[in-house]
């Protein structure tokens, strides 16, 4: 087989990632490599991108889950392994927003705390309480709202302000 990018391993997803829509770029390296990094901003299509493909993902594992699992310990153990994956790179994608923003960065796990809460339901097939619900939904819809909120244009102590479009490419050197 002929190697179509010389010098680089033609094995390795890695090794393409200059041919990767934008989108897809931030994807893998939030979830590849820059899953534990909590300094920095991050801009708000960045965020958006990140949790989108989260929702999106848990929900094929739901439905992977209904499908393929037959007792309630694999599902629940399919369904938070799949929780963790995203779970982790979205909170630090979320401490990355709200440094954006000024702030500091707590207020990114309580949507995975609601996420996680949901993951519980969902495998022991439980409706919580009405008060329940709404408590744990306001819980993880307030802090993404504040997360979609345009960052600072100025720099702050976080760091300079980011731009989204810039070549992601820049990152790997």
């Amino acid at each position: 087989m002929r190697n179509p990018t010389p010098g680089k391993n033609p094995f390795e997803l890695g090794s393409y990632i200059d041919r990767f829509p934008l989108v897809f770029q931030w994807l893998y390296i939030d979830l590849n490599r820059d899953f534990f990094k909590l300094k920095g901003r991050t801009g708000v299509s960045r965020f958006w991108a990140m949790y989108i493909f989260s929702f999106i993902f848990l929900g094929i594992v739901y439905w992977i889950c209904e499908k393929l699992a037959t007792t309630v310990i694999v599902y629940f153990s399919l369904l938070l392994i799949g929780w963790l994956y995203v779970a982790i790179p979205c909170v630090s994608i979320g401490v990355r927003r709200l440094h954006d923003m000024g702030k500091p960065g707590f207020l990114s796990v309580f949507p995975q705390f609601g996420t996680f809460f949901m993951t519980i339901c969902v495998a022991f097939q439980e409706i919580p309480a009405l008060p329940i619900t709404l408590a744990v939904g306001a819980m993880s819809v307030i802090p993404l709202i504040f997360m979609s909120l345009p960052g600072e244009k100025k720099a702050n102590k976080y760091g300079n302000p980011c731009n989204d479009s810039m070549d992601v490419l820049k990152e790997f050197n």
